[in-house]
């Protein structure tokens, strides 16, 4: 089987895992809720200069794949920067990572992790083509333990995303210092 085809094949399975074992989360639905405030601060109130704009460039939306940690207390989620017709820029998914502390959700913003998907295409991908883009190269980064198997990484989702200077990051994106 072919890498292309094989990859394909394991984000199905992926994306169907991930899938069954959100549905019965309660935490997917709350961290879902707590990071769409977050983001209308980031853009509305804080006025953080990364986001001040996107309303008018790009279509947002939040993945529907959520990754947690096995102990549902951190989770990788995926932004998606769809660009408007108008919009001479490119299609980005912003990778957050998300902790759970005290019961409340705390999102984590880096410019420095992202993936821009659409550089030197004219057309603009689908949510969709998107979501599949941006899951597949977290693959291929660790996302999942082997790409033989099934199976997130857990050690991918709690420690790489996490990493000590994630406060510091976040803060100069909170800064407008980036």
């Amino acid at each position: 089987m072919s890498n292309g085809r094989h990859l394909k094949k394991k984000y199905n399975c992926l994306k169907t895992n991930v899938i069954e074992s959100n549905h019965g989360n309660r935490e997917y639905k709350v961290i879902r809720t707590a990071f769409v405030d977050t983001l209308n601060d980031w853009m509305y109130l804080k006025k953080v200069r990364y986001y001040e704009n996107y309303p008018t460039m790009f279509n947002i939306q939040l993945d529907t794949l959520v990754f947690f940690n096995d102990s549902n207390n951190r989770a990788l989620l995926f932004l998606q920067l769809q660009r408007n017709s108008n919009c001479k820029c490119t299609d980005i998914v912003v990778l957050i990572a998300a902790e759970k502390d005290d019961g409340k959700w705390h999102f984590y913003n880096s410019v420095n992790f992202q993936y821009i998907v659409s550089e030197g295409r004219s057309a603009r991908y689908s949510f969709d083509e998107l979501s599949r883009m941006s899951v597949t190269r977290a693959m291929k980064d660790g996302l999942v333990t082997r790409l033989k198997k099934c199976k997130l990484n857990n050690k991918y989702i709690t420690e790489k995303w996490f990493p000590e200077k994630r406060k510091h990051y976040h803060q100069k994106f909170l800064n407008n210092e980036y």
